[in-house]
């Protein structure tokens, strides 16, 4: 199920949207609270046919990086080969 960009420009739009948002906001809460998934990953499998619009929300939210642990490596090793470097040059 997908919303076109051009529905939502509309009143009509916005409250079809809302109105789809409350369901499943609902039958979210029913899920958790009849069935303990075993992770985030199986419950959102499970369930992306029953909600999919809040599926797609929490994957682009879950898929968010939660460190900055990758830059950080990356900045260690840049910085290593400048002193590196700059050792040569002495």
């Amino acid at each position: 199920m997908s919303i076109k960009r051009s529905s939502l420009n509309s009143d009509k739009g916005d409250n079809e949207f809302n109105d789809k948002i409350k369901k499943e906001i609902d039958c979210f809460r029913v899920l958790i609270n009849n069935v303990r998934p075993s992770s985030t990953v199986s419950f959102w499998r499970e369930n992306i046919k029953k909600i999919p619009l809040l599926y797609d929300m929490a994957l682009r939210l879950l898929s968010i990086q939660a460190t900055s642990a990758d830059a950080e490596r990356y900045f260690s090793a840049v910085t290593r080969l400048s002193n590196k470097s700059q050792k040569s040059f002495n």
